[in-house]
């Protein structure tokens, strides 16, 4: 719980750095409303998550859409995920070898900080959203056992951007944590445990 306190608080402190930086930073939004975008990169299990159930680090792939207007003070950023870790825990007696995979629905707010005299611009975003959590699970002895739950969650994090090849490309690391997302595992036998991961991605927007 100590980690989840501690991630949760440095949630809230990127959540007043946001906003303080979005009302600052109106001006520095472009004329372009919509942009559109993906990326990819590996994904960092930590936490309880990782110490009980023996979640390895794995890889998560993204696409997403961005609304911009001058009318609000952040761009919005509606996003869909994939995220994918193999695991390996003892439960008794017997191995427990398997998978689980995180298909993410995700409203972000997103508020950049203009750098004067730079083509790279950092960026803090935030957001909400539902995932739905799925594993499969090979136990020693034979038996094949299947999970899926879906929780609520938020994320939060920061990103740079820069030209690359006459478009903008990004590297973002966003710490996720989902209430209840430890359900998904059929090694947990039901006890509620918050699933903690930061993937660090790179990506593209069009």
């Amino acid at each position: 719980m100590t980690s989840v306190r501690h991630a949760l608080g440095a949630l809230a402190i990127g959540a007043i750095c946001v906003t303080t930086s979005a009302r600052a930073q109106t001006s520095a939004v472009t004329a372009k409303q919509f942009t559109f975008g993906g990326a990819g990169g590996f994904s960092i299990p930590f936490g309880s998550w990782k110490d009980d159930l023996g979640v390895k680090t794995g890889y998560t792939l993204q696409a997403h859409s961005t609304w911009m207007t001058p009318s609000l003070p952040v761009a919005l950023r509606g996003e869909i995920g994939y995220t994918h870790w193999g695991y390996n825990a003892r439960v008794g007696t017997g191995n427990v070898e398997g998978n689980v995979r995180e298909l993410s629905f995700i409203l972000n707010a997103v508020s950049p900080l203009a750098v004067s005299g730079s083509s790279v611009s950092p960026y803090w975003i935030a957001g909400l959203g539902a995932y739905n959590g799925k594993s499969a699970a090979s136990i020693s002895g034979g038996t094949f056992s299947t999970n899926s739950h879906t929780d609520v969650g938020v994320n939060g994090g920061a990103g740079i951007s820069f030209a690359l090849g006459g478009t903008s490309a990004f590297v973002e690391a966003r710490l996720h944590i989902v209430f209840g997302g430890g359900n998904t595992s059929p090694t947990n036998n039901n006890n509620t445990k918050t699933a903690l991961w930061l993937p660090i991605t790179f990506g593209f927007h069009y």
